[in-house]
């Protein structure tokens, strides 16, 4: 869950009822206690701070779904790094992203959404593609794949 999220869960603008039931199915942590939200300015300050935390702290994400899927679905392709060719094990989302198996410390983020950057997926498997957003998917503390949403073919 994002800070900006755990910022609006902690004020009074959704009611503690509805989050209780939201609680039951285990998905949010209900905050302490509510803080009362009096003007738009004050809840405008509030969510920029939160959003300027999850830019400082990104949070991690791990979706098992997302793993199972992977890995009935693998196929090879080719990601062209900033013109460097490798071939890859790749999958795709039910909406279409790219999810590549990254172990690598390093991050390749802000490469694969670099304009000299395109992947050419499996024979029959469509287009060349340039990336507009990417993500770390963790698992625990292991980073374990990029997911990687398609811009526009190349």
């Amino acid at each position: 869950m994002t800070h900006l999220v755990n910022e609006l869960l902690t004020t009074d603008l959704i009611p503690i009822k509805q989050l209780q039931e939201v609680n039951r199915w285990g998905t949010i942590q209900l905050p302490d206690k509510q803080k009362s939200v009096e003007d738009i300015q004050e809840l405008k300050e509030l969510l920029q701070n939160a959003r300027t935390m999850d830019e400082i702290f990104p949070i991690r994400e791990t979706d098992l779904d997302l793993l199972h899927n992977h890995l009935k679905t693998k196929k090879k392709g080719k990601l062209f790094l900033l013109g460097q060719g490798t071939i890859v094990e790749y999958s795709r989302t039910p909406i279409g992203e790219i999810v590549i198996p990254w172990l690598d410390e390093d991050s390749i983020i802000d490469q694969l959404v670099d304009i000299d950057t395109y992947f050419k997926p499996a024979k029959g498997d469509g287009p060349k593609l340039v990336f507009k957003n990417a993500i770390e998917v963790f698992y625990g503390n292991k980073k374990a794949f990029i997911l990687a949403t398609p811009a526009k073919t190349k």
